[in-house]
């Protein structure tokens, strides 16, 4: 994603047998950003990858909207810091190692992190360490602030 603001959303998550081995209102993460135009907002689960344009104007502030809604999400806000490019062989080193397909791997391959984030809570975790302690990072080019 290309985009200069991005919101990461955890939520409960609804899938039955997965909730008894995830933190209690960390056991799904989806992202939501927007365009000039929309807001977006991406669902990755094991199956499929949906992406919803939310009929709100972009001057709406839809991630308080949510939180309205429902007081029990958690949603980190990331801003771009300056464009960062990777290195291209990085890419084919990458392609070699199998990965797990879930909204965690989904989340951290859009947004560019790096970890060993399995669960929500544990990619929330290093988020907020990121937020603390920047530079200890290579992801250093985000801003993170909770919403």
């Amino acid at each position: 994603m290309d985009n200069k603001e991005i919101w990461i959303i955890f939520s409960e998550g609804t899938n039955f047998f997965y909730k008894y081995f995830m933190k209690k209102w960390f056991g799904h993460v989806t992202i939501l950003t927007h365009d000039n135009f929309n807001w977006m907002l991406v669902d990755p689960s094991y199956t499929e990858m949906t992406v919803s344009i939310i009929s709100y104007k972009i001057s709406d502030d839809v991630p308080r909207l949510f939180l309205n809604e429902n007081p029990n999400l958690k949603i980190i806000k990331l801003v771009k810091k300056d464009d960062f490019k990777c290195n291209p062989h990085l890419s084919i080193i990458k392609s070699f190692f199998p990965r797990v397909v879930s909204c965690i791997s989904l989340v951290k391959y859009c947004v560019g992190l790096k970890g060993w984030s399995l669960t929500p809570y544990q990619l929330y975790c290093h988020l907020i360490k990121m937020k603390d302690n920047p530079s200890r990072f290579y992801e250093a080019h985000w801003e993170i602030e909770e919403v």
